[in-house]
């Protein structure tokens, strides 16, 4: 057992399959800091329009940071946690999945293809990302500074609100 284990342990390509194998079981996660925002509700069914202009934070100790954790992609969906902190305190913590459907219809319907649409578990609240993806945003932040699209769209339809954040 032990030759075997050595002779293993000094075949390169042995090494390289299960360095591979455990670094793809890595788990990705980042935090992002929201400068702005905009909301909106839903009355009698009818969503309002966004305001043409941004709610900035007044302070950076009151922006809100959003935690993405990227907990499974490809076999089972691709799924998400989102954290959200204000104030350094968590104020809300749920799970995504990627919704290909829902994509495919927001996308038609907005004319951009870089849109992507999560449902939260167990409900049929939604968040769309535009400029960015999750899968991006849960390994590097910096498209979330960088690209001036990058936004954060939560239709909280269960409250019949939704807030879109920058």
């Amino acid at each position: 057992m032990f030759n075997l284990s050595l002779t293993i342990m000094k075949n390169p390509i042995i090494i390289a399959a299960f360095m591979l194998l455990f670094a793809g079981s890595a788990i990705a996660q980042t935090k992002i800091t929201c400068s702005a925002n905009k909301q909106i509700e839903r009355n009698d069914g009818v969503w309002e329009d966004w305001p043409t202009t941004w709610s900035s934070y007044d302070s950076a100790a009151s922006k809100p940071v959003i935690q993405i954790t990227e907990l499974n992609r490809g076999t089972y969906g691709d799924i998400y946690r989102l954290q959200f902190f204000i104030d350094d305190e968590e104020r809300s913590d749920f799970n995504v999945v990627y919704d290909e459907d829902e994509t495919a219809t927001i996308r038609s319907s907005w004319g951009r293809q870089n849109v992507y649409c999560y449902k939260e578990e167990g409900s049929e609240d939604y968040i769309y990302t535009s400029g960015v993806s999750l899968t991006e945003l849960a390994v590097d932040s910096s498209p979330w500074r960088t690209n001036e699209d990058s936004k954060i769209y939560m239709w909280i339809n269960s409250e019949d609100f939704a807030v879109v954040v920058k």
